[in-house]
């Protein structure tokens, strides 16, 4: 879905291929030797992390029977998209065989209700808007209840009773309706101005083709309910991505950074055209408020929260489950049996380098629950990442050292009165011969020696030509 397919000619219908399409494309003008060359466009992803992202994601495609997934691996500091996984895919070369609900991009175009993995930015948001601390709290008796002025009965249910919360017992209980308490803080208008300041409501601007905004209402289309069911997750539309790229408020104390796929571009001489630079969109949060939300999220992998199927015992992760309702197109009205299971993680908590999240589309198999299904399938995800990357683990160990290493060189080739056998050489070890003025030598392609004319044993001459062809 991130590389896109093309259509007749060659032009780009999708991904990269269509977004980059005039850059990519030969320009006729600039033809040499009858051949005109485009200039090449490299993307952020890993392939090695790709590739092993993808398998995991299959595996969890298939073990819960679900419709489909979504998964973002993000560099926190820099924006930097490493794996981009949206499943089902299809065969890019072949696209028209494939089923067209694999076309769909899961990840930066198809739109849902996020569910309570959103809380961390809704308790964000009126954490800054100094609506709340870390020391207010609030009473869950297992439900949300207010009488509006209007005379309106608003009841919102709890999947639990938990008693006194504060911010880090809602994020770690899941709490509905200390969420919705915490919403009556502060008013519809700065709610709504905090929430688009992480980024929802608008393409988060990660060079990708039809890129969806999403969805979230003005205030003025409100109902009474309108506040405390987004504080849950709920009464508003989001991209995988844009919950992915709003974590990089709370990575980076406070500051939201733009996602970024591109890396950079080179023309066909090997000339930088275009190296794009991380950037720093806006301020969301004090850097305090954003620590708050990550030592909250924290306590979620404790053994009394949500995500605890997500912890890593020598890795400190901040972690948020969630489990959406979907609206059932026929009824609309929620379904009974289709559920978004997600999560995200942040990690190492105390300096997060990577971002990771996940979403499960109407899973069917033995769980819909974002913290059964999701946060093991995150897991899986948070220890390919730190050990592809070797992100320090609390019992691994560690060495220091003057930071100089010598490697031992291949040793020189030296050709005397006969021909040496030259075959498994590295390249680097011929170069002493190019220097020599009594003999020609002629290296052809890279790595090592393949053949070698004259051949081992030779006698040489003054004058002798040597040919050496490397794979």
């Amino acid at each position: 879905h991130l590389s896109g397919s093309v259509g007749t000619g060659s032009r780009g219908l999708s991904g990269a291929e269509a977004v980059f399409e005039s850059v990519l494309a030969a320009d006729p003008d600039t033809a040499r030797g009858g051949y005109a060359y485009g200039d090449a466009v490299y993307l952020t992803i890993d392939a090695d992390l790709q590739y092993r992202l993808e398998n995991l994601a299959r595996a969890a495609l298939g073990k819960n029977a679900a419709e489909g997934i979504a998964l973002v691996a993000m560099e926190a500091r820099t924006g930097s998209i490493l794996a981009y996984v949206s499943l089902p895919d299809f065969d890019p070369n072949d696209f028209l065989a494939a089923d067209r609900s694999a076309w769909v991009d899961r990840v930066s175009i198809y739109a849902y209700e996020p569910g309570s993995v959103f809380k961390v930015y809704s308790m964000g948001a009126l954490m800054a808007l100094g609506g709340i601390d870390n020391r207010s709290t609030f009473v869950c008796d297992g439900r949300y209840e207010k009488e509006t002025a209007s005379g309106e009965n608003i009841v919102i249910k709890c999947l639990g009773t938990h008693g006194v919360v504060d911010v880090t017992r809602i994020l770690e209980y899941s709490c509905n309706s200390g969420a919705a308490y915490a919403s009556d803080t502060v008013s519809a208008i700065d709610f709504y101005a905090k929430i688009r300041e992480f980024g929802f409501g608008e393409r988060a601007g990660a060079d990708l083709a039809g890129e969806s905004p999403g969805l979230i209402r003005r205030p003025e289309e409100w109902s009474g309910r309108t506040k405390p069911t987004i504080a849950m997750g709920q009464e508003l539309l989001v991209t995988a991505l844009q919950m992915t790229s709003a974590a990089t408020a709370l990575a980076n104390g406070g500051i939201l950074v733009r996602p970024r796929t591109l890396e950079r571009i080179v023309d066909s001489d090997g000339e930088t055209l275009d190296d794009p630079q991380p950037i720093a969109v806006r301020r969301v949060m004090e850097e305090a408020e954003a620590r708050s939300i990550l030592g909250a999220m924290e306590a979620a992998t404790l053994d009394t929260g949500t995500g605890y199927r997500a912890r890593i015992d020598d890795l400190r992760m901040s972690v948020k489950t969630g489990t959406a309702q979907v609206i059932d197109p026929a009824t609309r009205r929620y379904s009974d049996t289709d559920f978004i299971a997600s999560t995200i993680a942040l990690f190492p908590s105390e300096a997060p380098e990577y971002i990771v999240y996940a979403a499960i589309f109407k899973p069917k198999g033995p769980s819909t629950y974002g913290g059964r299904i999701a946060a093991p399938f995150v897991k899986d995800i948070a220890n390919a990442i730190a050990d592809l990357y070797g992100v320090a683990r609390t019992g691994s160990a560690s060495a220091t050292h003057g930071g100089r290493i010598v490697v031992a060189g291949a040793e020189a080739v030296r050709i005397g009165d006969t021909m040496p056998d030259l075959r498994g050489t590295p390249k680097r070890a011929l170069t002493a011969l190019l220097e020599r003025q009594d003999i020609v030598v002629e290296i052809e392609g890279d790595g090592w020696v393949r053949e070698q004319t004259p051949a081992p044993g030779t006698p040489m001459e003054p004058g002798a030509t040597i040919l050496l062809r490397l794979e």
